[in-house]
């Protein structure tokens, strides 16, 4: 029997409960792959560390599932509504319930830290990892078992990727806007494509992916940074480095909607923190804008906006007052090698309709920021 690939999965924990009963199954059930699941408390006031130091004080004594790990995606396709039906206040799982799931050669590890943030989380259990791969799952998620498998053999069919992200579900309180933003996630499956897209939104859900070890050291971990949150800051080093990244075109990876998510409540993850990390790395030495005039093309608040943060970069840039279907200033679309143009539009239709009918758009040197 050929050996299995070892994969290390980061969890940051922070007042999980009771969703983690069921994030913590879906990753010890992982088929064809040997898991080390690295749960870090980050000082949660729920029970969550008691939940895990439970789960991992029992787990020796809990027979692991051995039935056909062939029919294991097909069982979780019967629960997953089930699953994604748990609701804030819900009773959590039985530790021995969960453990039941457990496949031969995974294991949880429960470490602490004191209240750092979600960067220094990451980065604890990352210090830990003693696999070559190294993947991410957040406490709240779901993912089918045969998840870490596929985006193995994905990263061993194509050995000059780093990682290999998948496309994503959602699951719980769904909003139109979230699924707008997951359906245009999941199109961009190329590393160009992602690489093109990270100044409109993340291309990616970093949790969906798995990444060589490595490469996470070469980029000495996460950032926890105090103006933007530790994702979005991830892919621009990410891709400011060069590294390649690929999407696996099948939801692997189901992101649980709620009012009480960090997405929804952290002051990190509002539009105009968001805008300042783009800004940031679009006119960093590595970035698009180094070494060239900026033109900004937009309207009002945006254009406004922009240009500010623009300037405390300290960016060489104009501001053209356009929209799609208004006349272009003949003076403003020479594009020069000492010019890039950045067009301020996050709706698909202004997108598209810039791609189709501004005068000499370049794909590659042309830029959406949103």
């Amino acid at each position: 029997m050929a050996k299995r690939v070892r994969v290390a999965v980061l969890l940051p924990v922070y007042n999980a409960m009771p969703y983690l009963c069921e994030c913590v199954e879906d990753v010890l059930a992982q088929v064809g792959v040997d898991v080390c699941l690295l749960a870090v408390d980050d000082a949660s006031q729920d029970g969550s560390k008691a939940y895990l130091e439970r789960l991992r004080d029992a787990q020796d004594h809990v027979h692991v599932d051995v039935s056909d790990e062939s029919k294991a995606v097909e069982k979780w396709e019967k629960e997953v509504e089930k699953k994604a039906n748990m609701k804030h206040g819900d009773e959590p799982k039985e530790v021995e319930r969960v453990l039941e799931r457990r496949r031969i050669g995974n294991r949880i590890v429960v470490l602490a830290s004191e209240k750092k943030g979600h960067g220094h989380a990451l980065n604890a259990a990352l210090v830990a990892a003693e696999a070559d791969y190294v993947g991410h799952m957040e406490a709240d998620d779901l993912c089918p078992p045969d998840r870490f498998l596929k985006l193995v053999q994905a990263m061993q069919n194509d050995p000059s990727i780093d990682a290999a992200c998948s496309q994503i579900g959602l699951v719980g309180h769904i909003t139109d806007g979230m699924t707008k933003y997951a359906e245009w996630q999941n199109g961009l499956l190329t590393h160009q494509q992602m690489m093109k897209a990270r100044f409109l939104e993340i291309p990616a859900l970093h949790q969906s992916g798995l990444y060589k070890k490595h490469v996470l050291e070469e980029m000495r971990g996460y950032q926890e940074r105090p103006d933007w949150p530790v994702d979005i800051d991830f892919w621009n080093r990410w891709f400011v480095r060069g590294y390649k990244v690929t999407k696996v075109p099948e939801p692997l990876y189901f992101w649980r909607q709620h009012k009480s998510q960090s997405t929804r409540t952290n002051r990190k993850n509002s539009l105009p923190s968001l805008q300042k990390c783009k800004v940031h790395y679009f006119c960093q030495p590595e970035g698009p804008a180094h070494g060239k005039c900026v033109q900004l093309w937009g309207r009002g608040e945006t254009l406004k906006h922009i240009g500010m943060l623009m300037k405390d970069a300290g960016a060489e840039f104009v501001s053209v007052d356009w929209k799609p279907g208004w006349p272009v200033p003949k003076a403003a679309i020479m594009h020069q090698g000492s010019v890039v143009r950045v067009f301020l539009f996050g709706s698909d239709k202004p997108r598209d309709r810039i791609r189709k009918e501004f005068p000499g758009f370049d794909t590659e040197k042309d830029w959406f920021l949103s």
